[in-house]
């Protein structure tokens, strides 16, 4: 069965790439009508796998009526226009930034090539978005699905162009990758921030998730985690990766100095190659972000000051 049932109303499909199972969520919010939202479809390459999970738990197409993306890279926004067409009558939302590349993903796929190599292959080509409907979303926006609503906070950080989905209706925050990534079985967080990372707003786009205190918060990597103060959790843990950073850290195994639960599990066996692999790209690319952007604020005189608090 590819699909798990979070909730009355949410479910979870798993469009990891083949080989990397439990990688990726897909987030399925069925309404009182049957009306239906997917919130992040996934790669490319991942888009049979959405739309079989979404067969298997008897959804009728002509129902699904929104495609919410938190942010366009690969892994979360790459399959949307594939799955929009395959659809056929659901419209495609994303902030405005990320509007142009939804409907012609050029540059968005030279830019991921180089970024992530070997991993957007995995991931797939995203396919040009012509002859669907695209909408934009601002923060504070609000979709409905049957009367349940959807609200939309932008969440910049891990991208400018970031959002994450609360709905009250559900008492459930969709994080997108605003607040890391989070592995469910052994209860670990861990934060994403691929350049141009920007701490401040990250730190910033927590403060909004936590004064929220949603039930239950959803992560496109790797699960959901019942209460709020995951999101405390990973609050903490950005500054401290942060201070490591400004004080010189440029390897993942400085950081995991103060991470030994972390460092346990990436070491444990078990998994796939491909998803060692795809996991390990990610670390390498936040190590990169939070260097970066510790190098931007200490050379330049102008930089307000850091805020750890």
């Amino acid at each position: 069965m590819s699909w798990h049932r979070i909730s009355r109303d949410v479910y979870s499909i798993e469009v990891g790439p083949q080989g990397c199972e439990g990688y990726i969520q897909s987030y399925i919010v069925i309404g009182p009508e049957q009306g239906v939202a997917i919130i992040d479809p996934g790669p490319r390459n991942s888009a049979e796998r959405l739309l079989n999970g979404l067969r298997e738990l008897g959804v009728d197409f002509k129902n699904v009526k929104h495609i919410i993306l938190t942010h366009i890279h690969l892994d979360h926004g790459g399959g949307a226009a594939t799955v929009a067409k395959r659809i056929g009558n659901a419209t495609v939302y994303v902030h405005p930034v990320g509007y142009r590349h939804v409907i012609d993903p050029s540059k968005l796929w030279a830019a991921s090539r180089e970024v992530l190599g070997r991993v957007a292959e995995i991931y797939g080509e995203p396919e040009r978005g012509e002859g669907i409907m695209v909408r934009e979303l601002h923060d504070g926006s609000e979709i409905l699905l049957d009367g349940v609503r959807l609200k939309v906070i932008h969440t910049p950080g891990h991208a400018s162009h970031h959002l994450s989905i609360y709905s009250e209706d559900l008492d459930m925050l969709f994080a997108g990758d605003a607040a890391g990534i989070y592995v469910p079985p052994e209860d670990l967080i861990y934060p994403t921030t691929p350049p141009p990372f920007r701490y401040q707003q990250y730190l910033e786009s927590l403060d909004k998730m936590i004064q929220i205190k949603p039930e239950a918060v959803a992560f496109p990597h790797m699960g959901v985690r019942i209460g709020s103060s995951i999101l405390e959790k990973a609050r903490s843990q950005i500054i401290a990766w942060f201070e490591l950073a400004l004080r010189g850290a440029e390897s993942l195994d400085e950081i995991l100095k103060i991470e030994a639960n972390l460092k346990k599990y990436l070491e444990k066996g078990g998994r796939s190659d491909m998803c060692r692999e795809v996991e390990g790209k990610n670390l390498e690319i936040t190590i990169k972000g939070l260097r970066e952007e510790a190098l931007r604020i200490s050379s330049s005189p102008t930089q307000p000051g850091i805020r750890f608090s």
